[in-house]
């Protein structure tokens, strides 16, 4: 039956003769060919390229894993004292360890390698081939000592006073000196050490080190060991009568040169009277809390004697001043309210030491102990000055202002006030535009006097001349973009530069706004710009306002895979092609 165009249905049989045909036509021929081979070329490049030749070495070494690569190769040594390193050289490439084993990752083949030499031994095979299989390979190398050469270990101590007996025990061997220097023989191993940790020297005196074990190896090769020693001296410390009071710190053991402050603490109804001390670093005296240094052994004693406590106290000392008191002798010193002294019976002298910038109700005298604790109040009144600045040259009602010693006072009048006791004190004038200061910083000194600092102001021209430069980034080159600054006219300036400057203007404040320009968009679009005496540059970063544009899913990456890509599709087209034509 005819279809719709009037054709009629082609049989199998038809179809295959019209296939033959086309195959016996000689042009029809070449064209199947060239088509399979366009098709067949691209993919076996695809196909090499995802199955390199299991032959051909990656390009990292030897290290890949595979049926052909990462195959170990164990180098092991026998005869070595532990810790000794030694070396093995496979092919080019060496590695080395302080243990009996070295190891490679290598390939399937045969391969050379050599032993490099160890001091006081040989090495035995110390050259060769490798025959590395699929289970890798394993060489052992003996290593023989070279004869029976014994070499020197020598300890060497220092620190020890002349004459001190010392030793050292070498893996079982003791051996003791009165000289710097122990020495022993011993031949190629690893050995064990000991030395004291204290050493007795004179009374009083004693030496330690931290050195007291450890391991010597020896390789070909004489060693030294050095022993340091340092000195102690012991310190005690003593009460008298007992029961009368404790003293810090502890007797013990201190290092040479270190520095003591013993401290005494009287018991209810005694008073501390005085140290008395021996040996050389040493003090004897009435200091309460003496410094003494640890040349040699030293004994400090405190003597106590029957007493009560004399407490100062002192009022209108600001928080944290120090203020001191010498009582019958001893001087203490606090920035506390109470200063605690004890006295027996009798009358003792005291003194007050002056504090800058205060005044005392009383500064000496004499306290008299009878049985009974005494405390004396020391009045404090703080001794202050006028220090006043006082300006000439600004019309009235003018601002001006002084900083001084951190405080800072501003004013309209001709005239600024500060207080202040006696010492030296920074100031700086503050800047009024339109005017200049003969006077910019300086320092008071006040002694005892109220102080007068006059500031002389002239007038100038107003600060004018500075520049603020607007910078832009992020527009395309040439684009017009535009600035407007109130108290520059309030007139829009534009450009198509980088740069857009306003000039003459006064210290002072000022508001900018910046449109946008053309598809981008200003981030900081508006804001305020200050000028104070000096030139300003501001950056206007600019921003695209469409979107951003990113790469279609499925993009190919690689130009190979473009081209056969290319190469397939041409093949299609030009089968299609001559099947039209033959039809």
């Amino acid at each position: 039956m005819g279809n719709a165009r009037g054709e009629r249905d082609l049989g199998a049989n038809e179809w295959g003769e019209k296939i033959r045909g086309t195959a016996r036509s000689p042009r029809a021929l070449v064209a199947l060919i060239v088509v399979a081979l366009l098709i067949l070329i691209p993919g076996a490049l695809l196909f090499v390229a995802a199955h390199p030749n299991p032959d051909t070495p990656p390009a990292n070494g030897p290290s890949q894993i595979g049926a052909f690569w990462d195959k170990p190769v164990h180098f092991i040594e026998t005869g070595l004292a532990n810790g000794t390193r030694w070396s093995v050289t496979l092919s080019s490439t060496t590695h080395s360890s302080t243990t009996t084993t070295i190891r490679f990752t290598w390939i399937v083949g045969v391969f050379p390698f050599s032993v490099h030499s160890v001091a006081g031994y040989t090495a035995s095979p110390s050259f060769g081939n490798v025959t590395v299989g699929n289970r890798g390979a394993t060489v052992h190398i003996t290593f023989t000592p070279i004869g029976q050469a014994n070499y020197r270990v020598s300890f060497t101590e220092s620190g020890l006073s002349t004459g001190t007996t010392w030793w050292v025990n070498l893996n079982g061997t003791n051996t003791s000196a009165v000289t710097t220097g122990i020495s022993f023989s011993a031949a190629n191993g690893t050995y064990r050490f000991t030395t004291p940790a204290l050493l007795s020297g004179t009374p009083g005196e004693q030496f330690f080190t931290t050195l007291t074990n450890g391991t010597v190896v020896v390789n070909g090769t004489n060693v030294s060991v050095a022993v340091p020693y340092l000195t102690q001296f012991f310190l005690t410390m003593g009460v008298t009568p007992a029961g009368a009071g404790n003293v810090t710190p502890n007797s013990g053991w201190l290092l040479a040169g270190t520095v003591v402050n013993p401290t005494e603490n009287p018991a209810a109804g005694y008073a501390f009277l005085s140290w008395n001390g021996s040996g050389n670093g040493s003090y004897s005296g009435t200091n309460t809390t003496p410094a003494i240094t640890m040349h040699g052994p030293i004994g400090e004693i405190a003597t106590f004697g029957l007493g009560y406590p004399v407490d100062f106290q002192e009022l209108g000392l600001a928080d944290g001043t120090t203020w001191s008191v010498t009582f019958n002798g001893v001087t203490q010193s606090a920035f506390f309210v109470f200063l605690d002294f004890a006295a027996p019976n009798g009358t003792f002298p005291y003194m007050v030491a002056p504090i800058p910038g205060y005044h005392a109700d009383s500064y000496r005298g004499n306290i008299t102990v009878a049985g009974s604790p005494v405390t004396v109040i020391i009045h404090w009144v703080r001794v202050t000055y006028n220090v006043s600045f006082v300006e000439s040259g600004l019309p009235s009602g003018t601002t001006w202002s002084i900083s001084l010693n951190g405080s800072t006072q501003s004013a309209m009048s001709s005239t600024i006030l500060f207080v202040e006791s006696n010492g030296s004190f920074p100031f700086t004038v503050g800047s009024v535009v339109g005017y200049t200061a003969n006077v910019t910083a300086g320092t008071v000194v006040v002694s005892g006097l109220d102080v007068g600092v006059a500031i002389g102001f002239s007038a100038g021209p107003v600060a004018q001349g500075h520049t603020v430069t607007f910078v832009e980034t992020g527009l395309p080159i040439g684009s017009a973009w535009s600035v407007t600054l109130n108290g520059s006219d309030a007139t829009p300036a534009t450009t198509t530069a980088m740069r857009l400057t306003f000039s003459h203007l006064a210290s002072g404040t000022y508001h900018f706004w910046v449109p946008d320009a053309g598809m981008f968009h200003p981030a900081n679009h508006t804001g305020t710009v200050s000028v104070a005496g000096a030139n300003v540059t501001l950056a206007i970063v600019f921003a695209g306002l469409g979107p951003a544009v990113s790469p279609a899913p499925g993009m190919m990456n690689s130009v190979e895979e473009l081209v056969i890509f290319a190469l397939i599709a041409g093949a299609v087209l030009i089968a299609a092609y001559l099947v039209y034509r033959r039809e």
